[in-house]
Formats: structure tokens, C-alpha cells, sequence
């Protein structure tokens, strides 16, 4: 029965991933901040084919690490259909031998983690815009909706960069916050991008970095 509902899962979140025009999908975006001499084993353990074992309970949307911001940073997107069967995911892996027995090697790598439970803000596409590509991520408060209301991509820039997804906070700290993630064609437009939206940045409270996708991310 429970490798029964982990199929059932596992299918409904890749039906929903696909699905880009759907607003009622639940985000779990996750943020781990590893120790700095134990990051390369962490990238190498999520490349192991025990890791794989979380794959097979559902897809994430992407999972990046940091190159330039906060380091020895990683960042995943997972989106489930409900919280109900993220709770059924979750208690299909606690069952799961193989990964109850890998996983604190991979949590021995962290310092802490967060975990937010978040609503898309517009479209979310299950591949990337420019492929091969380039990615930003941007935490922002929000405060007042700033952020929401005034970063935007200049005319001249669309053509090589463009807003991935943004996602808002509806469980965590501080609820009303915004993860968005950019995706551009050469790394420098995202670095004008971000410049270009200093003052909103600054206003908004937000953070950036330059991330790189894992091996197993589906966004590359």
C-alpha cells in the first residue's frame, strides 16, 4: 500500500510540474547552508545513487549551490501537490531503509536548514528559458510588496534574461516573502539585471547570488 501511494505521488507531482498555467501547486523551496570543508562531499553525495532514492519519491523543480553570495549554499525548489502529499512523501521516505540509512550522511554536511511553504507568483515552467543557461537567485522581504511591484526586466535586457519563477512565502519567515530565481543566457546580463534594480533591491531587503545547478537538478 505504501509503495502504491508513493507512485501515486510521484506521478501527480510530475503531472503538476508540467503543468505551467497551474496556480494551485504548493512550492517547498529549501535552503541548506553547508559546512565549507564538508560541501564537496555533499556534492558528491547528492550526485550518489542513494540520494536517488529521494528523487524516486518525487522531482524537484531545481536544486542549485551558490558561487557568488552566501557559499557553501544549496538551493532546491519541490513542488507537491498539497501539503498532504508532501506529508505522504515525507512518510514514504521515513519508511524507505535505504535512504533512513544514507540520510545523516548527508545531513552530518549542513550547518542548518530552512524550509518554506510557498504560492508561484505567475508562471512556472518545468524546463528553462535559455538552455544551456545562467542562473540568480533573489530572497527579498518584500516589504510593502516592493519587490513584487517594482523589479522588473528593462526592454533591452528581455532578450537575455528572464524572470524563472517567483514564489511567495505563505509558511515560514517572514510570511509575505519572495524567492525568485532568474534565468539568463550569459552570466553577465544577470549581473546588469541585478544592477539595473539596485535601488528595488536595496528598498525591498533583498539578498542575491550567482548559483550553479547540481548534477541532478532538472534545470540545467
Amino acid at each position: 500500500m505504501l509503495n502504491h501511494r508513493l507512485q501515486f505521488v510521484s506521478k501527480l507531482s510530475r503531472r503538476f510540474v508540467s503543468n505551467s498555467a497551474s496556480s494551485d501547486l504548493l512550492y517547498e523551496v529549501r535552503v541548506y547552508q553547508c559546512h565549507p570543508k564538508k560541501f564537496p562531499e555533499f556534492i558528491k553525495l547528492n550526485s550518489s545513487d542513494d540520494f536517488k532514492e529521494r528523487l524516486k519519491a518525487s522531482k524537484p523543480l531545481g536544486s542549485w549551490r551558490t558561487e557568488v553570495g552566501t557559499l557553501s549554499q544549496v538551493f532546491h525548489i519541490w513542488p507537491y501537490p498539497s501539503v498532504a502529499e508532501r506529508a505522504a512523501v515525507r512518510q514514504s521516505l521515513a519508511g524507505n531503509e535505504r535512504w533512513t540509512a544514507f540520510y545523516p550522511k548527508l545531513a552530518d554536511t549542513w550547518q542548518w536548514q530552512t524550509s518554506h511553504l510557498c504560492r508561484n507568483i505567475g508562471r512556472v515552467p518545468d524546463e528553462p528559458v535559455f538552455k544551456p543557461g545562467f542562473y540568480y537567485y533573489i530572497y527579498s522581504q518584500n516589504a510593502g510588496n516592493v519587490f513584487l511591484d517594482n523589479f522588473c526586466i528593462p526592454e533591452n535586457s528581455a532578450e537575455s534574461v528572464a524572470i524563472l519563477a517567483k514564489f511567495k512565502v505563505v509558511v515560514g519567515d517572514p510570511v509575505g516573502a519572495v524567492y525568485a530565481v532568474l534565468n539568463c543566457s550569459d552570466v553577465d546580463a544577470g549581473y546588469q539585471l541585478l544592477a539595473d534594480n539596485e535601488k528595488v533591491l536595496h528598498e525591498s531587503k533583498s539578498s542575491s547570488s550567482l548559483i550553479y545547478p547540481l548534477p541532478v537538478s532538472p534545470m540545467q
